[in-house]
């Protein structure tokens, strides 16, 4: 249709003023607090996880260069199962460090002092690795099973969490419930996310001897994992070692991601399939009512943070820690190299850069301005968090007064929807 006059004088296409008038009845407090903690997750797993894992293991492996490959062996069991209990922490780093901290102890151990190109020490160093990797996975795979999922198993807040009575878990256990070895059960075991999946296993009951079994096709990918980490100790003598240690890398990333997708579809094809089966599996009672105790815990939550109820210094705090969130996190995606140093598994944690400092791995001005805005973001949001606690603690909630809000919320919603349909408001 033709523009008017009043919208050809306008700064913003009509469609553009709709979209700006639909946000304007946002909950502002909602959607900042979401882009904060998307972007807190953001450097959790590219800066916390990513960059300072791979400080300590670089730490781990020059204070263990002297300890023969047997003592060495124990410890990095040890270490790898500390490092399979955190659920954040996936477990490619514990099989690149099997191959890069084994592999140079069994250099030491097996390899020609009199021929520099023998590699039969390292090849003998990769299978052993190869073997404490699979056994540190298999254990971990137990203790997470046996130990956090059976006996945590009961408790009902994590089985909530876990999210028990939902298609995808009841889908999950579906295809482990099969007799025997089948397809999709080895999909689940091998593609999942380590943590999660094993204790799965372990709130439904399952075998563990049926689950490892299922769970041993994995020791190709951790074969993998482990000599593109040994092949890391070569790149240095040059030749074709960078070649082969990409190309580990590249298979390693292959099978791990290519698991997962394959158990995602298999997710996916039992809950089409067997839609009315997995309906007419019972609910855990005692989750739902777990569920509606939070759902009404978050009503409230929600009815104190609503943007119009937000006083004016918590709406200028949500804002400027939503800014200084965003800052920190383009400058940790777009300036990388001017926030922190680059570090190797292999590289000396005495040498430089590092010195022997972790701290050293942050670059100044920039890395530590990027990290100094994250946390004055976080402090802001908790200092928010705690006032809206105490604000729905304090909320008396009469009966019908949350509902007094869903006719404008659902209104709102109408009103969002016409807009990007294109239709009159």
């Amino acid at each position: 249709r033709q523009m008017t006059e009043e919208e050809r004088k306008g700064l913003l296409t009509p469609f553009g003023a709709k979209m700006v008038k639909a946000a304007q009845n946002w909950n502002w407090s909602s959607v900042l607090r979401k882009a904060i903690i998307i972007g807190f997750a953001y450097v959790v797993f590219q800066v916390g996880i990513s960059r300072f894992t791979t400080v300590f293991l670089a730490w781990l492996n020059l204070k263990l260069s002297s300890v023969n490959i047997w003592a060495l062996s124990v410890i990095i069991f040890f270490v790898g199962m500390t490092l399979f209990l955190i659920p954040a922490v996936p477990g490619l780093p514990v099989y690149l460090t099997n191959g890069v901290t084994l592999g140079a102890a069994g250099q030491r151990q097996w390899g020609s002092t009199d021929d520099p190109n023998d590699n039969t020490g390292f090849w003998i160093a990769m299978a052993w690795g190869v073997v404490v990797a699979s056994i540190t996975k298999l254990a971990a795979c137990w203790f997470q099973q046996k130990i956090i999922g059976q006996r945590m198993g009961d408790w009902i807040s994590v089985r909530a969490t876990v999210d028990v009575n939902s298609s995808a878990v009841k889908a999950i256990r579906v295809i482990l419930q099969r007799p025997g070895m089948n397809r999709d059960k080895v999909l689940i075991l091998i593609g999942g996310p380590d943590w999660p999946t094993s204790v799965l296993t372990g709130i439904l009951k399952q075998s563990y001897i049926n689950m490892m079994l299922g769970t041993l096709p994995i020791l190709l990918p951790i074969a993998l994992t482990v000599i593109a980490g040994g092949c890391q100790l070569k790149r240095s003598e040059g030749g074709a070692w960078e070649s082969i240690s990409g190309l580990f890398l590249a298979l390693s990333a292959a099978t791990f991601g290519g698991a997962l997708v394959a158990a995602l579809l298999a997710i996916e094809r039992c809950a089409r399939a067997n839609q009315e089966a997995l309906a007419a599996i019972p609910d855990d009672e005692e989750v739902k009512v777990y569920q509606q105790a939070q759902v009404e815990k978050l009503a409230k939550f929600k009815a104190a943070t609503a943007w119009h109820r937000v006083p004016t210094f918590g709406k200028v705090a949500l804002w400027v820690a939503w800014a200084c969130c965003y800052l920190s996190v383009i400058l940790f995606y777009s300036w990388s190299a001017e926030c922190f140093e680059t570090v190797e598994l292999t590289d000396n944690y005495n040498d430089p850069p590092l010195n022997g400092n972790v701290l050293n791995l942050v670059k100044m001005p920039t890395g530590g301005g990027a990290l100094a805005l994250h946390i004055f973001s976080l402090a802001i949001f908790y200092g928010f968090g705690t006032w809206a606690e105490a604000s729905a603690k304090n909320l008396h909630v009469e009966e019908g007064t949350l509902d007094d809000d869903k006719p404008k919320a659902v209104e709102e919603e109408a009103q969002v929807a016409k807009t990007v349909a294109g239709l009159p408001a």
